[in-house]
């Protein structure tokens, strides 16, 4: 219950939800390839995510109240230009975007596009138009996340900025 309400919150602030499951390969006794499968994202999951999300925020809110320096794990704003293409792909395939091309825009047509045949698409064109994320010591949102104030020491991928974060 608390998960989805933190989800909900992230949606009101404009967060972006991309669907981009996971692939698992299966193997034989052998050791060999013997297929694929999509991982799982359950409710279960998703309580997960939106607790280290939760603990991500509290973390750099708490470091930036006391003006202690840290590397922050930052997502800057799309590029304009990209966002169009966007817009103009998803219009394509009938997604229609009915004000300018903002975070609650591109959030609608993800939203729209949830377990419909194209969603593959729509959720990868939306992920290749953003920025990349990066650390950075200066205070800058994520804007995907929209969070004012993001580490990232929960990540599975112990990169050295996370690790400052832990000590």
């Amino acid at each position: 219950e608390l998960a989805l309400i933190f989800r909900a919150r992230r949606r009101k602030r404009g967060a972006l939800e991309l669907e981009m499951p996971e692939p698992v390969l299966e193997y034989d006794d052998a050791g060999k390839v013997s297929g694929a499968h999509f991982a799982e994202n359950d409710i279960s999951h998703q309580v997960i995510e939106e607790c280290m999300l939760a603990a991500n925020v509290a973390v750099a809110t708490q470091l930036n109240s006391l003006n202690v320096p840290f590397l922050r794990r930052v997502h800057p704003a799309p590029d304009e230009r990209k966002l169009k293409a966007f817009a103009e792909f998803a219009r394509i395939l009938g997604y229609k975007i009915e004000r300018g091309v903002d975070r609650f825009a591109l959030q609608k047509v993800l939203q729209r596009s949830v377990g419909k045949p194209d969603a593959p698409a729509v959720h990868y064109a939306m992920l290749r138009s953003l920025k990349r994320a990066t650390y950075s010591p200066f205070e800058e949102e994520h804007y995907a996340l929209a969070f004012p104030h993001y580490c990232h020491f929960t990540s599975p991928i112990r990169r050295y900025p996370d690790l400052t974060i832990h000590r």
